[in-house]
């Protein structure tokens, strides 16, 4: 069942696809289909759905990936290649299946570039870049599904069965650049308030290579403590 697939020269990622996967979430309950694929105007990204239409991103996508392969004894040297971004919860459930992660700065170029000197054969970004070098050296989310279907097949197990992890909250904002100084003394001031957080959370602030925003990750256990976190940077950062 497609949708979404009458271009019109003008309409790329226009409300649908993998930066919008809650259209194709919808569609798979109201079609009762055993799963949905949402890919990016150049399908090199994928997000996709279990029969429920819950979202199954790209770190998902990448850790059911690396338990198949692990277990068919065809992950290259035990480790997968992902971003900053990727999500702790992912990290945790791979390393207790015996599997390592190995982070980049974000951009599937800096992943890529990883994995071809690590010798590595998967990785990829939770936005749904999967990049699975023993078929190609960029992210192709045609191959990245297809990977999933067959592992559905031979598993025999729905898609949401497939997935053994909870994610950890992670709370994503951005600021405008505008009127801020992301000065040197600004980001030591907040490598400083780092220092002081427990291991339980993360965080991660950087200017976009994109836009004029400062994108903040705040990643842990407790959404209240997220949201104090998060205030106290936005006000390290606007001051």
């Amino acid at each position: 069942i497609s949708m979404h697939d009458t271009p019109n020269g003008s309409n790329i990622n226009e409300k649908c696809g993998a930066t919008c996967p809650e259209e194709i979430s919808k569609k798979v309950v109201e079609t009762k289909s055993d799963v949905g694929i949402a890919l990016d105007g150049d399908s090199d990204r994928v997000i996709m759905c279990d029969e429920n239409g819950k979202i199954v991103d790209g770190d998902m996508i990448i850790a059911i990936i690396a338990k198949f392969l692990k277990h068919n004894h065809n992950l290259k040297n035990n480790h997968v290649v992902v971003t900053s971004m990727s999500n702790l919860g992912m990290e945790n459930y791979l390393k207790s299946i015996g599997i390592e992660t190995i982070r980049t700065d974000v951009g599937d170029k800096y992943v890529v570039r990883k994995m071809l000197e690590l010798k590595s054969n998967l990785g990829g970004e939770q936005s749904g870049h999967i990049i699975l070098t023993d078929y190609n050296n960029t992210g192709d989310g045609l191959v990245a599904a297809l990977q999933i279907l067959y592992i559905m097949q031979k598993e025999n197990k729905k898609l949401s069965e497939l997935i053994e992890y909870t994610p950890t909250k992670q709370l994503l904002k951005n600021l405008r650049l505008d009127d801020i100084n992301f000065s040197d003394e600004k980001i030591q001031k907040i490598e400083n308030f780092k220092s002081t957080l427990e291991n339980r959370y993360r965080i991660l602030v950087r200017k976009s290579g994109t836009e004029p925003l400062i994108r903040i990750l705040v990643e842990g256990e407790n959404e209240k403590t997220l949201n104090e976190i998060y205030e106290k940077l936005e006000s390290i950062i606007k001051k």
